[in-house]
């Protein structure tokens, strides 16, 4: 039951409003009574892959949540003939996750929209874990999927009344955070603010039934949800919403301090980057150079573990992060070596617009003509990639920016 709920922080896949590409090696469509499409016009619904999970004997715990899922009217329900093996190797995450990444070969395969295994007695958790993992990336009519997430979520009051018989403390917080990120989803699918605060509710709840003691990785998992709810509400310019950000500092922070290095890397390093990440907001407000000083280590830190030699994307992606804060151009220069025009000119762009800002920036304090025909190049060749892509807005902006610098460069006898 662990392993089923704590499947749930796997990232889901967005949907595809596509047949599947192949259906070799079994994914049967269960046909589902009520099963409707998501909108008026019969486009496709979010598709769900089952697969069992090795240990699961018969394939009871999947024909179960088949059947359940079945019934839920906006699902289109794929069962694979195959089952997925969780790997010995690591901790229960790392375990996950090497599942995951095979369960993705399969999703993409049959374009479905994620991989679960649940048990009986939790129907009300399943279908909210299930929709809210989906909508919030689905690319069909995503309002659909919140009118059937709103009932579910319903459902789950039990759950946080009072934990069902046989579920111990650590199940529990998997369930709770479970629902928090289901009322999350609602949130950003447009349930209101409200939903926002009920997820807070629910990830608080599940902290308080666990310690970083005894079960680190359900209670960072829980406490970053809950991270992410805190920063959320740091939306706006008031004191409340500048004391959220404040606490999701906090929260950001005590997971890196909880968590090891060694033995759970990734998550210790994405706590560092969005600990970074909340302290260049704090920065913004308060114009405290200590919060941009605290944001450069939690990025250096972060890099440690996402290395150029080990994870390029990664690193590229986390160094233009670093870049943002610092506008510091090293470092966008340094993504660019990774992310290439004719590779990926949708991330080339955005770092190169990136860089050019950065130079912008400094060549008017310092006058130095090199950095202005730098920004104008990166610039120029921003605009062009946005504008092919149809991000016109966008190209706009950035087309407005280089005007300005040629107007400068000009001045300047550039």
């Amino acid at each position: 039951m662990f392993r089923g709920f704590f499947s749930l922080f796997i990232p889901a896949f967005s949907g595809r409003n596509r047949k599947p590409k192949r259906r070799v090696q079994g994914a049967a469509r269960v046909a589902g009574a009520n099963f409707q499409p998501t909108d008026a016009a019969g486009a496709a619904g979010p598709r769900v892959l089952l697969a069992d999970l090795a240990g699961d004997r018969g394939g009871a715990a999947t024909g179960h949540v088949t059947n359940a899922l079945s019934r839920c009217g906006c699902i289109e329900v794929f069962r694979a003939n195959q089952v997925l093996k969780m790997s010995k190797a690591g901790n229960i995450v790392q375990q996950l996750v090497m599942a995951a990444d095979k369960g993705r070969g399969w999703v993409e395969e049959q374009g479905a929209d994620l991989p679960l295994d649940f048990n009986e007695t939790f129907d009300p958790v399943l279908h909210a874990g299930v929709l809210a993992a989906i909508g919030p990336t689905f690319k069909g009519s995503r309002g659909r999927i919140a009118e059937f997430l709103a009932p579910a979520l319903q459902g789950t009051k039990v759950f946080i009344q009072a934990p069902p018989d046989g579920l111990n403390e650590d199940q529990h917080a998997t369930v709770l955070t479970t629902i928090g990120n289901a009322f999350a989803a609602h949130f950003r699918l447009g349930g209101g603010d409200k939903k926002l605060g009920n997820a807070g509710a629910a990830y608080k709840m599940a902290l308080k039934k666990i310690s970083s003691e005894q079960a680190p990785e359900i209670w960072a998992v829980a406490h970053s949800h809950y991270a992410s709810v805190l920063k959320a509400q740091g939306d706006g310019k008031t004191d409340e919403a500048t004391e959220a950000l404040k606490n999701a500092a906090v929260a950001y922070q005590k997971i890196t301090e909880t968590l090891s290095r060694v033995a759970h890397p990734y998550d210790w390093a994405l706590a560092h980057i969005n600990h970074g990440l909340v302290l260049y907001r704090l920065s913004g407000r308060s114009g405290r150079a200590a919060y941009l000083q605290e944001a450069s280590k939690s990025f250096e830190e972060a890099l440690t573990v996402y290395t150029k030699e080990a994870m390029p994307p990664r690193w590229a992606e986390v160094t233009n992060q670093y870049g943002v804060i610092l506008l510091a151009i090293k470092r966008f220069r340094q993504a660019l070596e990774i992310r290439k025009r004719d590779k990926m000119p949708l991330l080339w762009a955005q770092t190169a617009n990136n860089l050019g800002a950065a130079c912008f920036s400094l060549a008017k304090r310092n006058a130095e003509a090199a950095l202005l025909r730098e920004a104008s190049s990166c610039f120029e060749g921003a605009v062009e990639i946005y504008q092919t892509s149809g991000a016109a807005k966008k190209a706009e902006v950035i087309r407005n920016n280089l005007s300005r610098v040629e107007r400068l460069l000009s001045a300047r006898g550039g």
